[in-house]
């Protein structure tokens, strides 16, 4: 059964939280670049935007964040909550920064992420191609 116990549950929100301080603090220098690169945009690194061209320009590194945390093409299904979590973080005083790493940590928390999950037509019992992802 895939499922956690309420103690792995908190464990694991405790390393989501660090996985997400770590990936907020990563910089070009480092020697993890993959970390640096998710904060790219079309303007620039996404931490140095003024915070109103952050705004802007969230949906983006959102997007590339669920894609990668997904292991697959992010649908408007995912962004959706996670552009929503960024704007009540901005509403609760956050930095966009913050913010994203709130969003970090709710895709790290997500059943998608923590579980390879395929995506198959359940009402067709003939066999079918799998796609790519699953």
């Amino acid at each position: 059964a895939m499922s956690l116990s309420p103690t792995q549950i908190e464990q694991y929100a405790q390393a989501a939280k660090a996985i997400a301080e770590r990936v907020q603090t990563a910089t070009i220098d480092d020697s993890n670049q993959r970390l640096s690169d998710i904060y790219v945009t079309q303007n620039g690194d996404f931490r140095s935007l003024a915070e109103e061209a952050a705004d802007a320009a969230a949906a983006e590194v959102i997007t590339r964040l669920a894609t990668r945390a997904f292991r697959r093409p992010a649908t408007e299904q995912d962004i959706a909550p996670l552009i929503t979590i960024y704007q009540r973080s901005r509403t609760e005083g956050l930095l966009p920064s913050a913010a994203v790493g709130n969003v970090i940590r709710a895709l790290i928390m997500s059943p998608r992420f923590l579980f390879r999950i395929e995506d198959s037509d359940a009402e067709n019992a003939e066999p079918y191609l799998v796609s790519e992802y699953d």
